[in-house]
């Protein structure tokens, strides 16, 4: 069963789509040497020079806040709005 289950991750990894423009994102909870990440980016360099990709080592997690979100962040703390 947990061979099954790790050939059926290997399958979903390699069917990874990129479109061009899009930027690989690899979050990984050990932490890494700085040989080990400059590998990992070498290898992506030679197998995928059209793309770019950021490592996050450490457990970091990397994430946006688009304006609307900020603004729903903000405005409680505000207290209503006067008419």
């Amino acid at each position: 069963m947990d061979i099954e289950y790790q050939m059926n991750l290997e399958y979903q990894i390699a069917r990874l789509e990129l479109r061009p423009g899009d930027i690989l994102v690899i979050k990984l909870a050990a932490k890494l040497s700085h040989h080990a990440i400059a590998t990992i980016k070498s290898d992506l360099d030679r197998l995928m020079p059209e793309y770019r990709a950021i490592i996050l080592d450490g457990g970091m997690d990397l994430s946006v806040l688009s304006r609307a979100q900020i603004d729903q962040l903000i405005l409680p703390a505000k207290g209503p709005t006067p008419l």
